[in-house]
């Protein structure tokens, strides 16, 4: 399911999931593209974007007042944001999770490279959000 405000459910696998019909979604909710977005995808959602597995990034405990500034979360919302990003530039589902892993690829990339004391943490959750990063339904689709 996808979840709002007070974790109050908006799209739930079996009762709703028809409101997505002819729509791309992009998900970043934990678990969303295992169960919900494959029946998205059969219920006619042009494309459904999403993780398999929980979502997992770190942060800056003392950063919370101020998410943009925090260099510890960045490489997990920078290479996510390459979704819809890329969609709004034209580009096809299939297109948009590609650019989104080539992000996080960079940012595993630069960990791998760099010794920094971060690294050792932020690494196996670089690969596990890439990993669990995926489309069903019609990669090719787009914005109209």
């Amino acid at each position: 399911m996808i979840c709002g405000h007070k974790d109050e459910p908006i799209i739930v696998a079996g009762e709703n999931d028809d409101l997505l019909k002819f729509k791309i979604v992009y998900s970043i909710a934990c678990n969303s593209a295992m169960g919900l977005g494959p029946r998205c995808a059969r219920s006619g959602a042009k494309a459904f974007i999403g993780y398999e597995n929980v979502f997992i990034f770190i942060m800056d405990a003392n950063k919370t007042h101020n998410p943009t500034s925090d260099d510890i979360s960045k490489p997990f919302f920078e290479s996510s944001n390459q979704v819809p990003f890329s969609l709004i530039k034209d580009n096809t589902a299939g297109e948009a999770v590609s650019k989104s892993k080539e992000t996080f690829g960079k940012w595993i990339t630069y960990y791998r490279t760099h010794d920094l004391i971060e690294s050792p943490q932020i690494l196996p959750f670089l690969i596990w959000d890439r990993e669990s990063l995926v489309v069903h339904g019609d990669r090719e689709s787009r914005f109209v």
